[in-house]
């Protein structure tokens, strides 16, 4: 017998103790390219109560869903902690990273150099490098303020 789920508890099941049912629903919304803030506001919250590497089997995943202001305000603090310890290139590093440039345009713009202020000179330079790769209407981040103003005329 079938029981269909309703989208609600598919959100909630994000926070389920199973690891395997929290890794399969994240699976599910990403492959979505889900818009809602509700699913990346409860990845956060699994990964604060498990850790990065217990919350999911493939959290990086997560990389690809909605990345509303709130969402990127976490993911910039949380590059800078995990900056402090590893190395940015490694698979949270580029995750968190690639979460990031999902964030609003305007929230990238107007926080680029408070987000680069946390990070090691090599942090700076994998953060650069990572929105450089982003479409062309952001190419401001790779050639410094100069090119903002250019970039605001698209």
């Amino acid at each position: 017998m079938h029981f269909p789920i309703t989208r609600e508890q598919r959100v909630l099941g994000l926070r389920h103790p199973n690891l395997f049912v929290r890794s399969s629903l994240l699976s599910l919304f990403s492959e979505d390219l889900d818009p809602d803030p509700a699913v990346s506001a409860a990845v956060i919250q699994t990964i604060g109560e498990h850790g990065w590497n217990a919350a999911f089997q493939f959290t990086h995943q997560a990389a690809s869903l909605c990345c509303d202001e709130s969402v990127a305000a976490w993911i910039a603090e949380e590059i800078t902690r995990v900056e402090s310890t590893t190395d940015l290139k490694d698979t949270r590093g580029r995750a968190l990273m690639e979460w990031l440039c999902q964030a609003p345009i305007d929230f990238l713009q107007e926080r680029f150099e408070a987000l680069l202020d946390g990070l090691s000179q090599k942090g700076q330079q994998a953060m650069r490098l990572k929105l450089s790769n982003l479409p062309s209407r952001l190419v401001f981040f790779s050639h410094g303020k100069a090119r903002k103003a250019q970039m605001q005329s698209l």
